[in-house]
């Protein structure tokens, strides 16, 4: 028979896992509400503001493009590309 001290260990276990799986569907969700909020800025948000932004426009499309001419470092030494 197991005792109520191995009870009480497997208990804190499985309310640690518990918690740790909670967490990481967090995460995952959150990844994928960033993912939608980008794309939904990149079709509907972006081509408004094309003609009156267009060096914000081909900053934020940095990745998607040949490279940009705005800075997008935190340091004062950084060189583009």
């Amino acid at each position: 028979m197991v005792s109520g001290k191995w009870i009480l260990i497997i208990h804190v276990l499985s309310m640690l896992q518990a918690f740790a799986n909670f967490t990481g569907f967090l995460m995952f969700s959150l990844f994928w509400i960033a993912t939608i909020a980008f794309t939904f800025a990149e079709a509907f948000i972006l081509p408004l503001l094309a003609a009156d932004a267009p060096k914000f426009v081909e900053g934020y499309l940095v990745e998607h493009g040949d490279g940009s001419s705005a800075s997008l470092s935190v340091g004062s030494n950084h060189q583009p590309f």
